[in-house]
């Protein structure tokens, strides 16, 4: 089975998948990784020009993805992947015999930047950020989250909004995606 956490950033995509990995030994992935290190090595994609621009980053990237989905599905009996660099639409376009995968995707209905901040656990690319532009990032996810819920409307995916409880909504993702309660 993949299990498939998607959504925007700053939603727990991450902890979740490291809590998974340590609790139930499934092995995992970040297609964040896997971005960056395609941006790095190979400049010629001009996938670092893309970034500003999530949907067509995801465009872009997806067709790699497709492939790892596919090889590690045909490897391992289970695996995780985690991202924000693919959206609902994206795992439409796999036949449901091809893969056995169940997803879910993370969202934010309401955040600010102290918020955001705090959720800084891995990665702390906001506080990198010149202060006029930590100050667009709420507004930005928000609006991304509200596409990620209309795309997992429209494709049938379960969506999640981590506001305002993510702890108990992480813990009911786990579980959706675990099948360790009746979600």
């Amino acid at each position: 089975m993949l299990y498939i956490i998607g959504g925007t950033a700053r939603t727990g995509k991450t902890t979740l998948a490291v809590r998974i990995a340590k609790e139930k030994g499934i092995p995992c992935i970040s297609t964040d990784v896997l971005r960056n290190a395609l941006w790095l090595t190979y400049p010629e994609l001009k996938l670092k020009e893309l970034s500003g621009n999530k949907d067509d980053l995801a465009d872009e990237l997806f067709p790699y993805f497709l492939r790892l989905f596919k090889n590690l599905h045909d490897k391992y009996e289970d695996y995780l992947i985690d991202g924000e660099t693919f959206f609902p639409r994206h795992l439409a376009t796999i036949p449901k015999d091809r893969l056995n995968m169940k997803a879910v995707f993370l969202g934010l209905s309401y955040t600010d930047l102290e918020t955001i901040t705090k959720t800084s656990k891995f990665n702390d690319w906001v506080g990198k950020m010149p202060t006029e532009e930590q100050e667009k990032i709420p507004a930005h996810l928000m609006e991304l989250s509200e596409q990620f819920k209309n795309e997992c409307e429209e494709f049938g995916f379960k969506y999640m909004d981590v506001y305002p409880d993510w702890d108990k909504v992480l813990t009911e993702t786990y579980d959706y995606l675990l099948n360790t309660s009746s979600n």
